[in-house]
């Protein structure tokens, strides 16, 4: 008798098998890619424990009292003296008389979304420690001129309370500084000075001071624009490179295994 109508309609079965055949210049492709992706995640993680050693050095150190700048630092025009690296970060006094004259620009720096430049004047301490430089904090960029914020000028002897900071390495992607034009996009200490015509027989500090947030005559500069916390997306990286890696095993499994009937 022949079978219902309904069952000659279901689909016939079968015994599926899998092949898994990768050539070798794939596996040894997939193997090499999975590696260096997997080295990548790991060296991130390095770079991630270093990052926040660094940050709660930061600010343990910013917590710290504040203390006066030693005037013997070591650094450029001088000998020995003590490591200017003790002081990175920490909360500092130093007192001497501004060159106004002799402004220097850090531009393209922005304030709540607002374009400027930050003011960096040359200090000659009163201690006989030479000439710090004072990064006095950001102004518009409108108001670059010193005569448009003539009332934050400071004359005669000051004490500056901010934070020592070591010039930081260069961005390799960084335009080069123009001292011609006066426009610096990182602090290079020797060339500011140079270019404030600074002799350079006077002793130069090795760190330069942000100063604080304390107010200024007309309000401008605004100090306080140091960066506590810098950036640590290390992590983020990490467990990018970690999914590329997965990913990429996902993919090799699936390009080279073939069903069969």
């Amino acid at each position: 008798m022949p079978a219902p109508w309904f069952n000659r309609c279901q689909p016939r079965r079968g015994v599926f098998r899998g092949r898994f055949a990768p050539g070798a210049p794939a596996t040894l492709a997939a193997v090499l890619g999975v590696l260096v992706l997997v080295s990548l995640g790991l060296w991130q993680l390095e770079r991630a424990a270093w990052k926040n050693a660094l940050i709660a050095r930061i600010h343990a150190r910013i917590a710290a009292p504040t203390v006066s700048l030693p005037a013997d630092l070591g650094g450029p025009g001088t000998a020995g003296g003590t490591d200017p690296a003790a002081y990175e970060y920490r909360h500092v006094s130093v007192t001497g008389r501004f060159l106004n004259d002799h402004e220097l620009f850090l531009v393209a720096r922005s304030r709540y979304g607002n374009d400027g430049l930050e003011i960096v004047t040359p200090l000659v301490r009163a201690d006989g420690g030479g000439v710090v430089l004072v990064n006095r904090g950001w102004v518009p960029k409108e108001r670059r001129a010193p005569g448009s914020r003539s009332a934050g000028r400071q004359d005669g002897t000051v004490t500056i309370e901010g934070i020592a900071r070591m010039p930081p390495r260069r961005v390799w992607f960084l335009p080069d500084n123009r001292p011609d034009l006066n426009q610096w996009l990182f602090m290079d200490p020797p060339a500011m000075a140079a270019a404030a015509g600074i002799d350079p027989a006077t002793s130069l500090s090795p760190v330069f001071v942000d100063a604080g947030p304390a107010y200024n005559p007309g309000g401008l500069p605004v100090g306080g624009q140091t960066v506590i916390d810098p950036p640590n997306d290390h992590l983020r990286y990490a467990l990018t490179w970690f999914g590329l890696a997965a990913a990429l095993i996902v993919i090799y499994i699936v390009c080279y295994w073939h069903r069969e009937r």
